[in-house]
């Protein structure tokens, strides 16, 4: 008999409404949202885990002047905000070897990049050399002589270590985009017309 009455109370408790469990409606709707909100994280980080952490985006672009014009616009940090549609200020903290400085850009955000190595005028490599970021890698900057111009090809080898970061970057972000407007904020600045160059060697 006691079994049967404590199996009716126990069932009324819990098909009752919250508030006459001493339980207020806006405090169960607060942890159901969390609960929520754990899972989509869980989720996320799930899926961000599931997504390669690096990655290679390759772009060439073709110009209508000499190698050493175009090695001396990429070696000169301190003229990118003349050029550069991204870029606010920069500043440098050292013009010797190896070159470090910092970009500012439009929306406030600042990272520290370092000439990695140098062979004038064929041949950059530029890495990011802040730390605590979600994300590092370098950019290659390989310049090749023409009859009519030179070619510059741009390959930028990312690692996104961050899985939630991970995860917004491939719904957000485009390496592609960030380099040809890197290439075209490079042509106008010549006075040129963009001219970029397919992996295969055409003019797209």
């Amino acid at each position: 008999m006691n079994n049967q009455r404590y199996t009716i109370n126990f069932i009324r408790y819990y098909t009752s409404p919250s508030e006459r469990r001493g339980v207020p409606r806006h405090i169960k709707f607060i942890l159901i949202t969390l609960l929520l909100l754990a899972v989509v994280l869980l989720g996320v980080g799930v899926w961000g885990n599931s997504l390669p952490a690096s990655h290679k985006t390759v772009r060439i672009a073709r110009y209508n002047t000499s190698g050493s014009t175009i090695w001396a616009m990429l070696t000169t940090p301190q003229d990118f905000p003349i050029w550069r549609s991204d870029i606010e200020s920069v500043k440098m903290h050292s013009e010797t070897w190896p070159m470090t400085w910092e970009e500012i850009d439009k929306k406030g955000g600042s990272i520290i990049y370092r000439i990695q190595a140098s062979y004038p005028p064929r041949r950059l490599e530029v890495v990011i050399a802040s730390e605590n970021l979600p994300f590092s890698g370098g950019w290659t900057y390989e310049l090749q002589e023409e009859k009519e111009g030179v070619l510059l090809k741009v390959t930028e080898d990312g690692t996104i270590s961050n899985p939630f970061v991970r995860c917004i970057w491939h719904f957000f972000m485009d390496p592609a985009m960030t380099l040809e407007r890197y290439l075209q904020d490079l042509s106008e600045n010549l006075g040129q017309d963009y001219q970029p160059v397919s992996l295969y060697g055409n003019t797209e």
